[in-house]
């Protein structure tokens, strides 16, 4: 039997919350308080002692627990959550201590209802979710209003609307109906269990929704994190737009932003730059299984589309392996510059030629498609490194390459004769030696500089270097200098006796015959002195060489014009002219001024004793000597 006069019907959505306040009014108590006073201890004594005074009252006014139980909010043993028909919100997403209404629901309610006002009408459960801003039925903005009590439980919504039933329809009237927003929908089908299509966010709490969607709302409006923001709702329906579009619209969202951001803010590291502070939201709740979807499907998307090294750490998972670089990771495990690195895997193959360079930067290359050429790159060095390492010129690296000491490294690339690479090991290798010989602070007596050995010994630097630490060879390295110039080696254990082979340099000859180097270079051209080349020590050409006893029989045999007008003190023109009268011709042909003019000796002698050389005289010189002759 029940303890009240009259029971009210209970409502479509009606809160529990509600009910009891529109019972208070059937039963002439002026508010909710007020008939719990009346109750008394018939309220502390009933039967269902386990549940709250309002399960008590609805219990007394015998109403199934099934009827009102989806629409009450049940707080969670866990503080800050509620439960509503089996969905877990926030108890901050709840509007409990003021009344939220529809304006338009509460005048039609009014209208349509007969009995006293406050018992006409009643609050839909769902109107106390602050996600939810518009009615579903009329499109209007629910209104929360000022009024507020300082109650544990919600507020009494029967008395508020005897107070303000003027009110209220004078805002129905003023009320704007606005179309239905996804977000809204979404949440309101949630909690009433309505029928929809099917997402990924139904397997996914919808506390751990409405806060995810305010994150990704964030993401896509640019608000800060810090930031106090004041329109959450706008967030929320922002960051569901693109939830709404599916996991893969979502990720491919993400992508897609990624791939504009600039280029100098990607150095900031993959996490940042793609996930942004979402990344930090669900690291916040790593230990969260409500979270766990969220977080494995992120973690997949990186380890599937960001560059990821063995052992970094994401969203709470070791990575076992890397699976993508970036250039920018790339350019870190293999410590070349992004620039070098984009040509040398452009010239593999690694990146597509018809890519403008402004998409370099976004690009992923499997481990598999540049472990050769980072593999290469790692196990090379540039041309300066070994310069700065050995204390070498450019010249000099490549006479100790060719030499074998610092090979070039193989590499598959256009450009490798421009900008050679040299193998790593071999450096390590000259600078274990280098190491390795005894350090003083400054060289004892009879020690030479070995790079200076070919000047002092006639050897080979690079013969010197490759008997370092053969016991037949005394080296010591000076304090204070760096690589090879550090270097000394003991005269006595370099310099050998060598038998002279006759062949002596292009310009050791001009000075033998008293003539130009060019000259020396077009008899050897022409064929007239045979020639040897060899290695120098200093460069990496060859020295062209020439056999000293033939050049000494040639000289003999041939003279210059210079010489010749020396001699008779005619000047050169015209004794290549009257040279020339007689059949007498240089031995090769004059190309250009520079070129010096050698002529037979044996007919430069006959020319010289039939001719009267006074006639090629100038002028002034020929008439002084015909007068001297004269007197």
């Amino acid at each position: 039997m029940t303890e009240f006069t009259l029971i009210p019907d209970y409502r479509t959505h009606e809160a529990p919350e509600s009910f009891v306040s529109r019972l208070a009014a059937y039963n002439c108590a002026l508010s909710i308080d007020e008939l719990f006073t009346q109750l008394g201890s018939k309220l502390d004594t009933y039967r269902v002692m386990k549940q709250d005074r309002f399960d008590r009252v609805l219990a007394m006014a015998e109403v199934p627990r099934e009827v009102y139980e989806p629409f009450s909010f049940r707080r969670e043993a866990k503080q800050g959550f509620a439960f509503v028909n089996g969905e877990k919100v926030f108890t901050d997403e709840l509007c409990r201590r003021r009344p939220r209404y529809c304006p338009c629901c509460v005048s039609a309610d009014l209208d349509a209802n007969i009995g006293t006002l406050e018992a006409r009408t009643h609050q839909r459960f769902f109107w106390f979710l602050k996600p939810i801003e518009l009615c579903p039925e009329h499109g209007c903005a629910l209104i929360t209003s000022d009024y507020s009590e300082q109650r544990r439980d919600a507020a009494d919504f029967a008395p508020y609307v005897r107070e303000n039933a003027q009110a209220i329809r004078k805002e129905a009237l003023a009320a704007t109906r606005e179309e239905a927003r996804p977000f809204e929908i979404y949440v309101l089908d949630r909690v009433l269990g309505n029928a929809r299509e099917p997402s990924f966010l139904d397997h996914i709490s919808l506390h751990v929704v409405i806060d995810f969607c305010l994150s990704v709302g964030r993401l896509v409006t640019g608000a800060k994190i810090r930031e106090n923001v004041v329109d959450s709702g706008a967030l929320r329906r922002a960051g569901f737009a693109i939830l709404a579009a599916g996991e893969s619209g979502f990720l491919d969202y993400l992508a897609d932003r990624a791939s504009q951001i600039p280029d100098d803010r990607r150095s900031q590291g993959s996490k940042q730059y793609k996930y942004a502070h979402i990344y930090g939201k669900l690291s916040q709740h790593l230990d969260d299984p409500e979270w766990r979807p969220l977080i494995e499907m992120i973690t997949e998307d990186a380890l599937r589309t960001i560059p990821l090294a063995a052992g970094e750490e994401f969203l709470g998972r070791i990575v076992d392996q890397r699976r993508f670089h970036s250039l920018h990771s790339a350019s870190q495990h293999s410590g070349v510059h992004p620039k070098t690195l984009a040509r040398l895997l452009l010239e593999n193959g690694a990146i597509d030629k018809n890519i403008g360079r402004t998409r370099y930067a976004s690009l992923l290359f499997s481990t598999e498609s540049v472990d050769t050429v980072l593999t290469q790159i790692t196990n090379s060095v540039t041309s300066g490194t070994v310069r700065r390492s050995l204390r070498l010129t450019t010249p000099m690296l490549g006479v100790f390459s060719a030499a074998g000491i610092v090979r070039g490294a193989e590499f598959n690339s256009d450009s490798s004769k421009r900008y050679p690479r040299y193998r790593r090991d071999d450096l390590q290798q000259a600078l274990s030696k280098i190491e390795a010989a005894p350090k003083v602070s400054s060289p004892d007596e009879n020690f030479r500089p070995l790079m200076a050995s070919r000047i002092w010994a006639g050897v080979p630097p690079t013969d010197v270097f490759k008997r370092l630490g053969d016991p037949n060879l005394r080296c010591q390295r000076v304090e204070g200098q760096q690589g090879l110039r550090s270097l000394y080696v003991h005269e006595d254990d370099v310099i050998v006796e060598k038998p002279d082979s006759g062949l002596i340099a292009v310009s050791d000859a001009a000075r033998e015959i008293g003539t130009g180097m060019r000259a020396i270079q077009n008899l050897v051209k022409y064929g007239f002195l045979d020639s040897d080349q060899r290695h120098d020590a200093f460069t990496p050409n060859k020295k062209v060489l020439v056999n000293r006893q033939e050049l000494m029989l040639f000289a003999g045999r041939h003279v210059s014009l210079q010489a010749i007008s020396t001699q008779t003190g005619i000047i050169g023109m015209n004794l290549v002219k009257a040279m020339a009268a007689e059949n007498i011709h240089p031995i090769y042909p004059v190309e250009t001024k520079k070129d010096v003019r050698l002529y037979e000796r044996a007919k430069v002698d006959a020319f010289l004793e039939r001719t009267d050389l006074v006639l090629l005289m100038g002028l002034r010189k020929r008439n002084s000597v015909l007068r001297a002759r004269a007197a």
